[in-house]
């Protein structure tokens, strides 16, 4: 039986990694995390919010200084890439949702709680 179970568990991620959705996830995500006109954004963003809260707590922060943020933020949000992740994102989490409840009923509990808990932070 654990020979049996292993080898639908090889060919389930077999068929899993050739969806479709799956592999547009993969480049989605390559490109996210490795373009680097994007990540320059990224990191610019992620710069300017620290001096923010800075100056927020000082209470310097001015109204000019949140309006360039939210102009790189919507540059972030907006920027193809980041749109194609996103949308990536939601379609392979609705197959990786499908599968689970596909499982699920076959083994009659929730297959992803069973198999990966809910991390904890702190």
């Amino acid at each position: 039986m654990e020979v049996r179970l292993q080898q639908a568990a090889d060919r389930f991620i077999s068929t899993l990694g050739n969806n479709p959705k799956v592999s547009s996830f993969r480049n989605a995500n390559d490109a996210f995390f490795n373009d680097a006109e994007l990540a320059a954004l990224r990191k610019r963003y992620n710069e300017l919010l620290i001096i923010a809260r800075k100056k927020q707590y000082d209470g310097t922060l001015t109204q000019e200084e949140l309006n360039t943020i939210r102009a790189l933020q919507a540059q972030v949000s907006n920027h193809p890439i980041t749109q194609r992740f996103v949308q990536a994102r939601t379609e392979v989490l609705d197959v990786l949702t499908e599968c689970n409840n596909e499982i699920s009923t076959l083994l009659s509990f929730n297959y992803a709680q069973v198999a990966a808990p809910p991390a904890k932070c702190g």
